[in-house]
């Protein structure tokens, strides 16, 4: 209907791919969330850190276009890799694939399958990174459990 690549396969890995932004960027939200003990400030921090990471993705700016010392934040940011695996599923092996892959700038030597995979390392660090900012939270800090107001007083 809307011209995309009619092979069911190529459907069902834009299906994966869509499970997977959204395991990421759940993961990454969870962690920002997890990683300052004052909720406003996880509010304020946390659009200053996922702002680059979409413009610098790719999928707002072509990456041809980045300058050179502001080319390495792409590489850190989940939106690039789901916007690049869901490009090159749908492009690679028709008659203009190439073209357009290389009009977006996403010829940079990943595949499909690297992309889905470092979107699930990335998806698992994050959680493992939530998992140890919520045990600094509670512990406080230092390992040991957090002491209340009225023990330290004693």
């Amino acid at each position: 209907m809307v011209g995309l690549n009619p092979d069911f396969g190529k459907f069902l890995i834009l299906c994966a791919y869509n499970v997977l932004a959204n395991f990421v960027g759940f993961a990454l939200g969870v962690c920002l969330a997890c990683g300052f003990e004052v909720l406003e400030v996880a509010l304020i921090v946390t659009p200053m850190i996922l702002l680059p990471l979409m413009l610098f993705s790719g999928f707002f700016v072509n990456n041809d276009s980045i300058p050179v010392f502001l080319d390495w934040i792409k590489w850190l940011s989940p939106i690039k890799y789901a916007f690049e695996g869901m490009v090159k599923n749908e492009f690679e092996g028709t008659l203009y694939g190439d073209r357009v892959i290389q009009s977006l700038g996403l010829n940079d030597g990943l595949s499909v399958v690297i992309c889905s995979l470092i979107l699930l390392a990335m998806t698992t660090a994050f959680v493992l990174l939530s998992y140890y900012f919520l045990w600094r939270l509670i512990s406080g800090g230092h390992g040991g459990p957090k002491k209340s107001k009225d023990a330290v007083a004693k």
